[in-house]
């Protein structure tokens, strides 16, 4: 059973700074590595995270050292060899995704 949601009071204002220390955290991550099988599922359970805090709406108040940090991280793992089939295939399609996002973002400038 899943505990559950705790209403939090934000401040708004810190909702940039919240989703960039998230998108840090994820990106920065490490564990120890014990059964391949297992490590590749933790792997794939990072690239979903990295892709769904780029896809939600507060996903464009992410800085751009997170983002490129987040897009670093997922092509770091799609190259890796010692992925199974299954795993490089997911790794190399959130990179794709992470940049279809990103090019699809209304543009930030001014």
């Amino acid at each position: 059973m899943y505990p559950q949601p705790v209403a939090l009071a934000l401040d708004y204002r810190d909702i940039p700074q919240l989703i960039d220390e998230i998108g840090s955290a994820v990106t920065h991550c490490r564990f120890e590595r014990t059964d391949p099988e297992t490590d590749e599922v933790v792997l794939v359970k990072i690239l979903k995270v990295l892709l769904k805090i780029m896809q939600i709406d507060a996903g464009c108040l992410l800085s751009d050292e997170i983002v490129y940090d987040m897009v670093q991280t997922a092509f770091k793992m799609s190259i890796q060899h010692h992925l199974s089939g299954v795993s490089n295939r997911h790794s190399t399609s959130a990179v794709c995704q992470l940049n279809i996002t990103l090019c699809s973002a209304p543009s930030q400038v001014s």
